[in-house]
């Protein structure tokens, strides 16, 4: 494992070879617009939470669970009307609920990787993720490294040793995986599986992470579960439980009111499904009498699209409907029923757990930052190069006040979510829109690395990434 000397000569070396931004504008003028900025946006509330949360648990349990695929304004907790999510929300009002909370990626390996990392991890391509996520140990390997047992419980398909995300493996003394494909339902096993491990090491010091892939397409909740929330064969014309995305994206412009309907309330059976697989981990906690003990913190990945900007899916933008997603954390004697608003990132996960099992002091940013990533498979032979990449997106968020930069095309887009959710209205050309620019292009400057050379060699063989890329396409992650 590298030292962190070693980590820090290897970034700066990166950051020397970065890429060039395409907007300048004056050190000074950025220096001061980011302080004004903070200063505007200083997050008392999020500051006392956290500073709070310094040693309230020391060496307690850790229980982390996190649900492919669910943004938060489709759970009733965070103001939607179906009742989506009834454990979750329960569960809510056991400890705090961040109300705008946002991932820092709208894809799952580099989501995850910087919840377990607290760092916004690169991912303009596969092989960057792969070797940003090489760079930093990860909350299991460190909370091992304190004497924890720990276990990683998923069926996402793609996470599992060996493969581009196998950095999520990493720390674990047992790792199960039990999704075969997309087309699977299996919150049910993975519930049983971790309340199994559980029951066993109930004795020892723990942390147990559980991803839930169920919510994800292809959306095919039970036969049973599917008309939870208003799908009806007989009345979604072309839409069908299980419909491969691919097929559903080639009707997507033209789906009727009802048909989109129809998609929805599929997804919205999946995640009922695996919100009550959530609660069976809950219960069994309680029921092995670890509720005093354990830190529970539950958060999902990335949101899903449905044609808010004409796709459905995650197609890599940095609009809410991907990037606003639940984020709870319970934590023993530190309050009940708390909504924090002020903005945080996912990846606050990791120094938040640290904090509190070891008392660590938990740094934060008060501006949210998140990027997206666009790549494609290249033409010709996949050894020839890196995987082609459309221009990266990338948001600053503080306060309500949130900033979009294309890069390389310089596309700037500013919101108020506070008048505008739906990010409709763009101010860029605004005094906060300017502010929030000088503060994101600042942090750029600071954080954007570019991968060294040496350090971008091959992860796995070219026909396992051949296999790979093949699934990530009918996962969506991938376009044609």
């Amino acid at each position: 494992m590298p030292t962190d000397d070693s980590q820090a000569k290897r970034a700066g070396k990166g950051r020397r070879a970065g890429r060039t931004l395409v907007l300048a504008f004056g050190a000074a003028a950025l220096l001061v617009a980011v302080g004004a900025l903070v200063a505007l946006h200083a997050p008392p509330s999020l500051a006392r939470t956290l500073a709070g949360f310094q040693g309230a648990c020391r060496d307690c349990n850790v229980v982390l669970i996190t649900i492919d695929t669910l943004r938060a304004d489709f759970m009733p907790c965070y103001g939607y009307a179906k009742d989506t999510t009834p454990r979750i929300c329960a569960f809510a009002r056991r400890g705090l609920l961040f109300e705008n909370a946002y991932s820092q990626a709208p894809r799952t390996e580099s989501a995850l990787l910087s919840i377990m990392t607290g760092r916004l991890i690169a991912n303009s391509d596969v092989v960057d993720v792969m070797v940003d996520g090489n760079r930093h140990r990860t909350l299991p390997e460190k909370l091992k490294a304190r004497g924890y047992a720990t276990a990683g419980f998923t069926d996402h398909p793609a996470i599992r040793p060996g493969r581009i995300a196998d950095v999520l493996t990493r720390g674990y003394d047992s790792f199960t995986n039990l999704g075969k494909s997309e087309r699977e339902v299996t919150s049910h096993k993975l519930s049983a599986a971790v309340t199994s491990w559980l029951g066993a090491n109930r004795n020892r010091k723990l942390f147990v992470w559980a991803h839930f892939f169920d919510p994800h397409n292809d959306y095919n909740p039970l036969p049973q579960e599917e008309s939870l929330f208003g799908f009806d064969r007989a009345t979604c014309g072309r839409v069908r439980n299980g419909m491969p995305l691919a097929e559903l994206r080639a009707i997507e412009a033209s789906l009727t009111p009802r048909e989109l309907a129809c998609v929805i309330g599929l997804h919205e059976a999946e995640v009922h499904y695996a919100d009550r697989h959530v609660g069976r981990i809950i219960d069994e906690i309680d029921a092995l009498g670890l509720t005093g003990k354990t830190i529970i913190i539950i958060a999902a990945d990335h949101g899903e699209e449905f044609m808010e900007r004409t796709r459905i899916g995650h197609e890599a933008t940095v609009y809410n409907e991907l990037l606003h997603v639940p984020l709870l954390v319970a934590i023993p004697g530190q309050g009940a029923s708390v909504r924090v608003r002020d903005p945080v990132g996912t990846r606050m996960v990791a120094p938040i757990v640290l904090g509190a099992v070891g008392g660590r002091p938990i740094a934060f940013d008060p501006l949210v930052y998140s990027r997206s990533f666009h790549y494609y498979p290249p033409t010709g032979d996949w050894g020839s190069g890196p995987i082609t990449t459309k221009p990266n997106e990338f948001t600053v968020i503080a306060g309500t006040d949130k900033f979009v930069l294309t890069e390389k095309i310089g596309k700037e887009e500013s919101y108020d979510l506070a008048r505008d959710p739906g990010e409709k209205r763009n101010i860029a050309a605004g005094a906060r829109g300017r502010a929030l620019r000088a503060g994101l292009v600042e942090w750029m400057k600071r954080n954007t690395v570019a991968i060294p050379v040496e350090d971008r060699r091959p992860v796995e063989t070219m026909e396992e990434l051949k296999r790979q890329v093949d699934q990530m396409k009918r996962l969506g992650y991938v376009a044609d």
